[in-house]
């Protein structure tokens, strides 16, 4: 701009004084218009193409001085490198250098606490090109803490309880379903053949639930089948204590105790807390056979007569009811019975043998030889 200046300077020199025009307003003429008015034409053209070629090179001049330094309306900021360049300063440094006639004014965020946003003003020329950048906002590089388990779940359970929705919790088992869940692994431990898997859980059963018949009943019938019958008389006699009125302990105990040789203590058990007939023949027909053991006929004779109530075709039956009359001295009586258990068909080949020999001995008794 300085070579502008002497231009405008020399040509101040040159001026006239000033002197007023017919309207009155001051006009000032150079002096070489005054005197030489026919080289007026060369004069102005000389003076408008110095101050174009003045304005040319200050221009030229202003423009490499732009070049060589960074323009005064943008502000550089250094930019870390794990931050990506936004797209409104990638387009102004990707904008022309001759563009810097129009003088555009950009201005960069300086940052604000971590990685900085650079943001550009909206002008008319960056209008459509540029889209408009979102307000800077901060961005953090550190990983948040991870919540803590029960404190997530606390959340989870209060936003679910929020939206009214049920959580499934897992109960603990009651007793009951404990003891079924023994039962059934023990049963079916024992249709495989597991003997010693089945004892275990029918223990655990009982163990939750001492009144489980079906436990014990189980239990009892292990230890009768492989001979262990101390075991079975004391699980069997608590079994008679929790439940008197349930027929099978007591049939069971006293077979176990029959087998330890405690004939009068066996028939004490069933004599005691007697189920009706019909319920339970085989109870019956167990003491009567007891009862004959004990010799104690007249007894048996009664019971084998209720039973054969409510049915006469049991052979063995008969044959009991046979053998106590044989004893009493009614032969002709114990006749009469094994001959309707040999034709019941309900006799094994052992037994109808066995009846043979009783119908052929009394046969020689009731007709001896003259």
């Amino acid at each position: 701009m300085s070579l502008i200046n002497q231009v405008l300077k020399d040509l101040e020199q040159r001026r006239e004084k000033p002197v007023s025009s017919v309207d009155g307003s001051i006009v000032t003429m150079p002096r070489y218009i005054v005197s030489r008015r026919g080289d007026s034409f060369v004069v102005y053209v000389f003076g408008a193409v110095l101050i174009i070629l003045s304005l040319l090179v200050g221009f030229l001049v202003w423009d490499r001085q732009a070049q060589g330094s960074p323009s005064p309306a943008v502000k550089v900021v250094e930019i870390p490198a794990p931050v990506s360049v936004p797209a409104a300063a990638s387009a102004v440094s990707d904008r022309p250098k001759n563009s810097l006639a129009k003088a555009s004014v950009v201005s960069v965020a300086p940052p604000a606490s971590l990685p900085p946003a650079v943001a550009k003003k909206k002008t008319p020329e960056t209008t459509g090109r540029v889209n408009k950048p979102e307000k800077s906002r901060k961005i953090s590089l550190k990983r948040p803490p991870r919540p803590a388990a029960g404190s997530e779940v606390k959340r989870q359970r209060e936003g679910e309880a929020g939206r009214g929705s049920i959580e499934k919790q897992r109960l603990p088992l009651t007793k009951k379903q404990v003891t079924d869940r023994a039962f059934q692994q023990g049963y079916a431990a024992l249709r495989k053949d597991r003997v010693p898997q089945a004892e275990k859980f029918f223990r655990k059963a009982l163990a939750s639930s001492p009144g489980h018949i079906k436990a014990r009943e189980m239990l009892a019938g292990i230890y009768i089948k492989v001979g262990r019958y101390v075991e079975a008389a004391q699980l069997l006699k608590r079994g008679v204590a929790i439940n008197p009125g349930h027929s099978m302990f007591r049939k069971l105990y006293a077979r176990v105790l029959l087998e330890q040789g405690a004939l009068d203590q066996a028939v004490g058990v069933l004599e005691r807390n007697l189920p009706p007939v019909s319920q339970d023949v085989d109870y019956y027909a167990l003491l009567a056979a007891l009862y004959q053991r004990q010799g104690r006929h007249k007894n048996a004779v009664e019971i084998y007569r209720d039973l054969l109530k409510q049915n006469s075709r049991v052979g063995i039956w008969w044959i009991g009811m046979g053998i106590s009359l044989e004893k009493l001295g009614d032969s002709e009586a114990a006749r009469q019975a094994y001959k309707k258990a040999r034709a019941s068909g309900t006799l094994a080949a052992q037994m109808i043998q066995y009846t043979d020999n009783r119908l052929a001995a009394l046969n020689e008794i009731s007709y001896p030889d003259e």
